[in-house]
């Protein structure tokens, strides 16, 4: 969590670690000048989705490199979400914004192999609250946690890429 707060101080150029709680992450992610430096850079893709009844999740790379991967059940759940997960993905561009970038950014085919590959990992399910099941599969690179409803339907995929 310090590292983090490390990352995100210096790249909007001020502490953001609380005087009240200085490990405090959540007292970090309210800090005003963090707070404006994310909407002004979530502005950007905020209505990515106006219009639009056929996306059903994203994935983002942040300085070139792939990172992560969302895709849930349909567009509603998607479109409800969306505010929050930009929120969560513009904070985690802001902590890595410092790093070297890549060369070029990531195709579609990049993306398509990423999710591929990631689904290849050997699954390991366990039951959880109301019937309903999580699923992880973890390979060299990549780890996909699901989540199924009680009849098994996949209500939603995380797809993360492992450093």
């Amino acid at each position: 969590m310090a590292k983090a707060q490390r990352n995100i101080s210096a790249n909007v150029t001020v502490d953001v670690t609380a005087n009240s709680s200085a490990t405090s992450l959540q007292l970090s992610l309210e800090n005003k000048n963090l707070v404006r430096t994310r909407e002004e850079f979530a502005k950007n893709f905020a209505d990515l989705l106006k219009g639009k009844t056929d996306v059903i999740g994203y994935a983002f790379a942040i300085n070139g490199e792939i990172n992560s991967a969302d895709i849930y059940v349909s567009n509603h759940l998607f479109a409800k979400l969306w505010p929050k997960m930009l929120n969560a993905t513009v904070t985690e561009e802001i902590s890595l914004a410092d790093q070297a970038k890549a060369e070029s950014e990531p195709t579609v085919g990049d993306i398509s192999s990423f999710l591929t590959a990631a689904n290849k990992g050997i699954p390991k399910e366990r039951q959880t609250v109301a019937k309903s099941k999580a699923v992880t599969r973890a390979s060299e690179n990549e780890v996909v946690y699901e989540a199924k409803d009680k009849a098994g339907v996949v209500v939603h995929r995380s797809y993360v890429k492992l450093n």
